[in-house]
């Protein structure tokens, strides 16, 4: 079996660093070893993760105020939830479960995967459809180590719709909303972390597409 390239093995460390950084945060979360394995993989494709690490250690481990400023901008914020991590809340009129919602679903499904209907989170939440493109980087993988080229181009053209379809359309207008709601400034740091590797995958895959 062909060993997998640093990038691709990069890209699949990256997505999943950046869910654990989208979870509610938890003592294991202060602990910061996401953080570090984010870092060490960011700076492989020319990224970096200084900004949220000085925010994370602003904090000085006070993960009750992460914990509130978490629920308010993406949960349950009062007298609304202010960045809801949700693509049809920025791409359907504010309502969820609109088409950004059923879009994902279809790709999903496209890829032979089952949506629970009692699943906590909705198809378009951000953090939900970073997964499928870690499912995606896992398929790619696969095929790339096998000498599959026709199941790698398969997997490298959903990753890529995916991203233009389903993430790159409102990851800026969600990482604006946090930037503006924020009263700490890991969320913001982190949901640009977020739209700057989005950016930086779709090219690396558009370059991988036309090889």
């Amino acid at each position: 079996m062909k060993a997998p390239s640093e990038q691709d093995l990069a890209r699949l460390a990256i997505y999943q660093a950046l869910i654990k950084g989208l979870a509610y945060p938890s003592e294991e979360f202060m602990a910061q070893a996401w953080l570090a394995a984010l870092a060490k993989v960011l700076k492989i494709v020319g990224l970096a993760a200084g900004e949220l690490a000085a925010a994370l250690q602003a904090l000085n481990g006070d993960l009750q105020a992460l914990q509130v400023e978490h629920t308010r901008l993406f949960i349950n914020g009062v007298p609304h939830v202010l960045a809801p991590p949700y693509a049809s809340v920025y791409k359907d009129g504010g309502q969820l479960m609109g088409q950004p919602a059923e879009h994902a679903l279809r790709a999903y499904r496209e890829a032979g995967l089952m949506v629970s209907a009692t699943a906590h989170a909705l198809p378009d939440h951000l953090a939900v459809e970073l997964e499928f493109m870690v499912h995606l980087g896992r398929e790619t993988l696969d095929a790339d180590g096998l000498g599959d080229a026709a199941q790698l181009e398969l997997m490298r053209q959903r990753s890529t719709r995916f991203l233009d379809e389903c993430l790159l359309p409102w990851v800026a207008l969600w990482r604006q909303r946090v930037e503006e709601s924020a009263r700490l400034a890991f969320y913001p740091a982190l949901a640009r972390i977020v739209e700057a590797w989005l950016k930086t995958d779709a090219q690396y895959l558009a370059t991988m597409t036309q090889v």
